[in-house]
C-alpha cells in the first residue's frame, strides 16, 4: 500500500476531532493540523532508524577537512549514522575527547560537528582529520522532508501512526478533554508496537545482524 498524502490526513484528523466531546472542531484550523501532523512525523522519526528512511549517499572531502558539497534530505547532524571511506570501507569515528587535533596521516580518522556559527554547519555538519587529506566517503542518513504542507505530499509513514498521534498531541494541546486525550495516546501506543512487532519479525539474511544485545556478522 502506498504511503498516504497529506490532505487525506489533514481531513481525518479534523474529523476525528469533531467527534471528541468537549473540542469545538471549527478552532481546529488546518493550519493547526499541519503543525501537528509535522510534530507527529518529526517525533516517529527521532523515535527509531525506521528502515524506508534511511539509506546511503556519497561525499567528497575537500583540502579544507569538510565536505565540498552539502549532505541532503537530512534536518541535522543526528541524522548521520555512519560516514565511512569508500575506498577502505573503513568507519570515520567521532573522537572521544580532542584527540583529533594531533592525529596524522594521509587518510581521513576522526570526523568532529562542526561549530554552529560556522558557514558550511547547517549544511555540511562535519569537520574531517586531520585536515588536508582529501578521498571519497560514503554517508549513511536518515532522510526526510523538511515540512509537509502541500495536499499531495507524499507522508512516509504509516496513515494509522500519523494520524492517531496528530489527534493525540492536539488533545493534549487542548486539555479539555484529557480522556480523549489519553485515548489517542494508547490507541498511538498499540499501533506503533504492532507495527514495530511486525517489522522485528521479519528474517535477518546474510550480512550484518543482532545476536545476544551484540552487532555480528554473518559470513
Amino acid at each position: 500500500m502506498a504511503y498516504p498524502k497529506f490532505k487525506p490526513i489533514v481531513d481525518e484528523v479534523i474529523t476525528l476531532m469533531g467527534q471528541v466531546a468537549g473540542s469545538a472542531v471549527q478552532t481546529y484550523s488546518e493550519p493547526l493540523v499541519k503543525i501537528a501532523i509535522n510534530r507527529i512525523f518529526s517525533y516517529l522519526s527521532n523515535k527509531r532508524k525506521w528502515d524506508h528512511l534511511w539509506g546511503w549517499q556519497n561525499g567528497t572531502i575537500g583540502v579544507d577537512g569538510k565536505l565540498t558539497s552539502n549532505i541532503t534530505g537530512i534536518q541535522t547532524y543526528l541524522d548521520v549514522a555512519i560516514i565511512r571511506d569508500k575506498q577502505t570501507k573503513r568507519i570515520i569515528t567521532m573522537p572521544v575527547e580532542a584527540e583529533h587535533l594531533d592525529v596524522t596521516g594521509s587518510t581521513p580518522t576522526y570526523r568532529t560537528i562542526l561549530p554552529w556559527n560556522d558557514p558550511a554547519a547547517e549544511t555540511r555538519y562535519f569537520q574531517f582529520w586531520p585536515i588536508g587529506t582529501t578521498g571519497a566517503v560514503e554517508i549513511f542518513c536518515g532522510f526526510r522532508p523538511d515540512e509537509f504542507s502541500g495536499d499531495d505530499d507524499v507522508v512516509p509513514m504509516p496513515r494509522d501512526l500519523i494520524v492517531l498521534g496528530a489527534v493525540w498531541f492536539m488533545l493534549a494541546d487542548d486539555g479539555t478533554n484529557p480522556a480523549s486525550a489519553d485515548k489517542y495516546q494508547g490507541l498511538f501506543d498499540i499501533s506503533y508496537q504492532d507495527i514495530i512487532s511486525r517489522n522485528n519479525a521479519q528474517p535477518i539474511g546474510h550480512g550484518s545482524g543482532m545476536y545476544d544485545g551484540r552487532t555480528v556478522r554473518i559470513q
